[in-house]
């Protein structure tokens, strides 16, 4: 086949038999094929020819994913002081640290990220606004949370399950203190009570033996 799919939009002829992928111009509703094997590439809706072993950052230039980074536009060295980005612009990760965007000079071995009003605050300052107390313990609400008096890290599916921090989107909760995972071999009866599934079961909301 001489033609490629655009965008899922407009056929193209292909310039060269190796071509395999199609690059969508959507300023000029236009498209162009291209080999991704010969390392070209399509960046905004433009066919670029990478040198060996490097990715495009712009239309005119290029950086070596191992050893750089590219953000913004412009190209870093890993190695070099700024060697992180945040929201295109480099930042030196040793002295800094990205907050919600914003580049602080408070590096994350000194202080942490409070989402609530994006700011960095030092470990223990008492004006940051996330952090509480969990059975005499500081923690920060905005990535931690405070299960029965013990701190677990905050992560999308969490809840609390007792003093346990569980996955929601894998484990259950029996009673508000038994931590579940829904495809083990204990389960939950009438909401309090655990039982082996291999032995025992659940019958009005009471654990009987199998029979």
């Amino acid at each position: 086949d001489n033609k490629l799919c655009c965008a899922d939009i407009i056929p193209c002829n292909k310039n060269n038999i190796t071509d395999d992928e199609c690059c969508y111009n959507q300023m000029t509703s236009t498209g162009a094929t291209y080999s991704s094997k010969n390392n070209q590439h399509c960046f905004d809706g433009h066919v670029v020819q990478a040198l060996p072993g490097t990715k495009p950052c712009t239309r005119f230039s290029f950086y070596n994913p191992d050893t750089q980074i590219c953000c913004g536009g412009k190209v870093g060295d890993i190695s070099s002081d700024h060697n992180q980005c945040c929201d295109g612009i480099l930042y030196n990760s040793k002295s800094q640290q990205c907050c919600d965007s914003e580049i602080s000079n408070i590096p994350v071995t000194e202080g942490r990220c409070c989402l609530v009003d994006s700011k960095v605050y030092r470990f223990e300052d008492p004006s940051n606004p996330c952090i509480s107390s969990c059975n005499d313990t500081s923690y920060d609400y905005s990535n931690e949370v405070c299960c029965d008096g013990i701190v677990h890290t905050l992560h999308s599916n969490t809840e609390c399950c007792g003093s346990s921090a569980i996955d929601s989107s894998t484990t259950d909760c029996c009673g508000g203190q038994f931590p579940l995972t829904r495809n083990g071999k204990m389960k939950c009866c009438g909401n309090r009570d655990l039982f082996d599934k291999r032995y025992s079961k659940c019958r009005n909301g009471k654990v009987v033996l199998k029979d």
